[in-house]
């Protein structure tokens, strides 16, 4: 008898989750489109969350101070959690004008509303050749703070949501931005950026490189608190001038020729106008060397 009651239990329960509304990613477009704030709660469907979890769910609302609504789903789509780098369950994922943030605290009422409120607006900003020094003033170590940057490809983004979790965290202490590595060629030269991604520190005019095989926020926020006293120190280099990308690409034309089918000549050229150029040094070496001679004798 009492089995069967706590199966009865057990099943009303399951199907109260069933019931609550559930999102996909059949779906997911187009809940997101027409809802600009979406609160999920992804969770394994063999083992369903807490009763706290459940209960704190089925009746989530927005919270004081949030901007607009906040429309709330549950999911057991393991492939649409992945998408956003989720892996453990259960968790919580807010989207807001289709650009997500997985909540890294305990889910809590109290807790999840705090989160909420300083993850209204995306904290991630972005990153170009043209504004990076005005920007960061990493050069200078200056006002703007310390920046914490992530060289990224379309490509190999899937860790953006870890940094913007990140970035939600360290909201008024620590910059992070990102930089598309193809579309700013003068940032990728100027930093020697060969791995995507590739994540810089810059504090106080230093910069420390971060490369590891994944990204989680525990590992990021360790690196930008302490650990990156044990990364070497790199200067930041200068921004190139003119008269630096002039040299270079002439550097690099000279290369290029070198290693064509033209080397020979140019090899050639180069040894006539060595020469020459010698050749006129020595003989105004020696016109200078008999000048005193001739006044003597005069």
């Amino acid at each position: 008898m009492k089995t069967c009651a706590l199966f009865l239990l057990v099943t009303a329960y399951l199907e109260s989750i069933v019931c609550q509304e559930q999102i996909s990613t059949a779906d997911w477009a187009a809940v997101t489109q027409t809802n600009p704030r979406v609160l999920v709660l992804f969770y394994d469907q063999s083992k369903p969350p807490s009763e706290d979890i459940q209960k704190l769910f089925s009746t989530y609302t927005a919270p004081t101070g949030f901007a607009g609504d906040l429309k709330v789903f549950q999911s057991t789509d393991t492939v649409l959690a992945n998408s956003f780098g989720i892996t453990e369950f259960p968790s919580v994922l807010f989207n807001r004008d289709n650009s997500p943030v997985p909540y890294d605290g305990d889910i809590n009422d109290e807790e999840l509303s705090d989160w909420l409120i300083q993850a209204q607006e995306v904290a991630t900003k972005v990153l170009v050749d043209l504004t990076f020094e005005h920007q960061t003033q990493a050069i200078t170590g200056g006002t703007t703070g310390d920046w914490l940057v992530v060289f990224y490809k379309d490509s190999c983004s899937s860790s953006l949501t870890t940094f913007e979790t990140v970035a939600v965290r360290l909201k008024g202490k620590t910059n992070v931005a990102k930089v598309n590595i193809d579309e700013n060629p003068k940032l990728v030269s100027r930093f020697s950026i060969t791995k995507c991604p590739t994540t810089i520190f810059f504090r106080q005019g230093t910069m420390y490189r971060h490369e590891v095989d994944k990204y989680t926020v525990k590992i990021l926020l360790s690196f930008v608190q302490a650990w990156y006293r044990n990364m070497k120190a790199e200067k930041i280099p200068f921004e190139p001038t003119a008269f630096d990308k002039a040299t270079e690409n002439i550097a690099l034309f000279i290369k290029k020729q070198l290693n064509g089918p033209n080397r020979k000549i140019i090899l050639g050229v180069g040894g006539g106008i060595g020469g020459l150029l010698a050749l006129i040094i020595l003989v105004c070496c020696c016109r200078r060397s008999k000048s005193p001679t001739k006044e003597k004798t005069q």
